[in-house]
């Protein structure tokens, strides 16, 4: 009957036990211990630490009472018999502490901690099939044989072997300027695709102005036509003219296309103003009135060509001393004032007009000269 009891209790204990390891599994997860849950796992280890005891102390009497020794012997029995109980029991009630300060503290440290958030979830989401790159890089053509080419043709030969030209210009007495001299590397080498090639382009002779051919610009747009001629290393003048063609559009050149000229020679394009009738347009130009005698005065375009003329007599003018001109033309026009005595044949510029026929606008570009047409005057 005896041996049943302590059987039940150490079922008891194992129940218990499991309890525990139920109860405090969920940590992690915040779960809660309630009191009666506190105080059944102490009694269960309490208990069991008793039982522990027990058999401890069973174990060495018996261990003692087989022993045939001496009197000492049995004394020394007994003192290990005292000291494993000790033993024992401060094992117990360390256990139960260790235990308790455990529970305690993982209670403290969840009311303390707050939930976690949940976290969002990455979404992975497949890619297509990555392209490959088929190219070979090792593909390689023949390098063409460019000598004496135009520069121009030289380099569109190169580009379409599959390479990269690249221009150094050096004298020749031979080649004429503007062609192909050599290359580097010579012609029949296997090259790279996308290799560099130089193109040696001759400047002429040392010493022989450096010549340029000229483009044809007829039926291009005003500022596409300027910017091809001073590429070709030209110096471009413009004027409008009277046509019936689209406003701006190119309808002449001064030089005809392919024509050789020297490097920063000048040539004129003509522009169309988009109609076929000049504007007319008067200008009035006030005077000094204390001018005296008779005097020239031209108007002169950009080039120095007298445009208008007339005759006055500033002594018939009046007290409001003025005079006009009456032009005729198209476009953007600058004049230039020119006034000479008739008694001393000195001249004097009096001043500038930029004209807008298209506006129907003369702005004088500076003040008139005053104080030089004054200096003019007879004497008396």
């Amino acid at each position: 009957m005896k041996r049943e009891n302590e059987e039940l209790k150490i079922d008891l204990s194992v129940q218990d036990a499991e309890l525990f390891e139920d109860t405090f599994a969920g940590f992690e997860e915040n779960a809660e211990v309630t009191d009666a849950q506190k105080k059944r796992v102490l009694s269960s280890v309490m208990r069991k630490a008793g039982f522990e005891m027990n058999e401890i102390i069973n174990e060495k009497r018996k261990n003692i009472t087989a022993s045939k020794t001496d009197d000492t012997e049995v004394r020394r029995g007994k003192i290990q018999v005292k000291r494993g109980g000790i033993i024992a029991a401060c094992v117990a009630v360390l256990t139960v502490g260790v235990i308790t300060a455990g529970m305690l503290h993982m209670n403290n440290i969840n009311a303390d901690i707050p939930k976690p958030a949940s976290q969002p979830t990455s979404d992975v989401y497949a890619t297509g099939d990555e392209d490959t790159d088929t190219t070979d890089d090792n593909a390689e053509n023949i390098m063409p044989d460019v000598t004496e080419y135009e520069q121009k043709v030289a380099e569109s030969t190169i580009r379409a072997a599959g390479f990269i030209p690249v221009i150094r210009e050096k004298y020749d007495d031979v080649i004429p300027a503007g062609m192909v001299i050599g290359t580097e590397p010579a012609p029949g080498t296997e090259l790279a695709l996308d290799s560099g090639v130089t193109l040696f382009i001759s400047k002429g002779k040392l010493g022989e102005p450096e010549t340029v051919t000229v483009p044809n610009v007829v039926g291009m747009k005003e500022d596409e036509a300027m910017l091809l001629l001073k590429e070709a290393g030209l110096s471009v003048k413009n004027k409008d003219v009277l046509n019936s063609a689209e406003k701006g559009t190119v309808v002449e050149q001064s030089v005809e296309p392919d024509t050789t000229l020297n490097k920063y020679d000048e040539i004129t394009i003509s522009v169309s103003a988009g109609i076929t009738e000049p504007v007319k347009l008067t200008i009035r130009t006030p005077l000094p009135g204390d001018l005296r005698g008779s005097y020239r005065i031209d108007l002169c375009d950009e080039d120095g060509t007298v445009k208008y003329t007339k005759s006055i007599n500033a002594d018939t003018l009046g007290e409001v001393k003025t005079f006009d001109f009456d032009l005729e033309g198209i476009g953007a026009e600058k004049f230039t004032i020119i006034i000479t005595s008739d008694e001393t044949d000195k001249s004097v510029i009096y001043g500038e007009y930029a004209v807008d026929f298209t506006n129907k606008t003369a702005d004088m570009d500076q003040n008139l000269n005053t104080a030089d047409l004054l200096a003019l005057n007879p004497a008396e």
